[in-house]
């Protein structure tokens, strides 16, 4: 998902996974199943079978550690800050946990577009010494837009990240 704001001196672009669930309906999800197991668990054991219920809170922990795992992944958010003369690339979830400042003169914008139609292009933003990948969770069409603003508010754009790499 992409989102665009423009204020007066700068052209922001929040870039981040779409997301069908927050935490609260996985947690709602993670309860409903725990309501299950428990009924699964108490008909076990009556009958008998008390080493079931080891492994249902197995099943749960695996459960909780997946989904808190999931939902943390697709809260990433990648913001593109574009200034009349540089570039800010910020990384993170919450904040931003990594941040990139370039000269605007000094990069480009790589497209590495694979053979295989099945697979999506990468977008880089590239300069003589780093190769950062935008939005690799994107879908194709959500990277043909981003490409299309990036192109929009004049960064130059290589079509091969290796022809990028050749120009510094």
């Amino acid at each position: 998902m992409i989102t665009f704001c423009d204020r007066l001196h700068e052209h922001a672009i929040l870039i981040q996974p779409n997301c069908s669930a927050n935490w609260r309906h996985n947690q709602v999800l993670l309860i409903a199943f725990s309501c299950w197991c428990v009924v699964v668990g108490i008909a076990f054991t009556a009958a008998g079978a008390w080493m079931v219920l080891p492994f249902l809170g197995l099943e749960l922990a695996v459960m909780l550690t997946v989904l808190f795992w999931v939902s943390r992944q697709v809260h990433e958010r990648q913001l593109l800050r574009i200034l009349p003369r540089e570039i800010i690339v910020e990384f993170g979830h919450k904040y931003p946990e990594q941040r990139w400042h370039f000269d605007k003169r000094d990069i480009a914008i790589s497209v590495c577009r694979h053979c295989d139609h099945q697979d999506r292009s990468q977008l880089y933003v590239c300069s003589a010494s780093e190769h950062i990948c935008l939005g690799s969770f994107l879908n194709e069409s959500d990277s043909e837009q981003l490409l299309h603003d990036l192109r929009k508010h004049g960064l130059p754009v290589c079509n091969d990240s290796t022809a990028a790499r050749r120009t510094f």
